[in-house]
């Protein structure tokens, strides 16, 4: 149980800031 939460916690915080990564890295190559 504390596994499968934790890896939700992982995914809520890292998603967002994967997209942010992406999404900078495109405006910087551009």
């Amino acid at each position: 149980m504390f596994t499968q939460g934790f890896k939700h916690a992982v995914w809520r915080f890292c998603i967002p800031l994967f997209i942010q990564l992406l999404y900078t890295a495109i405006v910087l190559l551009n």
